[in-house]
């Protein structure tokens, strides 16, 4: 798994949705820590502040990070973001 998806997988999930197998959002909060994380894992702060990413409620959403960064789905059960390389886990998870 790359970096960028692992410290995806590291922050604690807030919310999600996903409808007819696709992940539309899973948002985490938006704190000087969780930046810290994502930055140390390759983010910049340009990526991090572009408007499908950063909202106005103080929530990351993290799903357009994960898949913009190589990730092939998301499961719900489990929480986290993989790769192709990984389907083994992907279950019942949405995409």
């Amino acid at each position: 798994m790359n970096a960028k998806i692992e410290a995806i997988n590291s922050l604690r999930i807030i919310d999600w949705y996903g409808n007819g197998g696709e992940c539309e959002y899973v948002l985490v909060d938006d704190t000087p820590e969780n930046r810290k994380i994502l930055m140390d894992a390759g983010f910049t702060e340009d990526e991090l502040n572009v408007p499908e990413v950063s909202y106005d409620d103080g929530s990351l959403d993290v799903a357009y990070l994960a898949f913009n960064s190589g990730a092939e789905w998301f499961n719900a059960k489990l929480r986290m973001f993989g790769l192709e390389d990984n389907m083994m886990l992907h279950g019942d998870g949405d995409k």
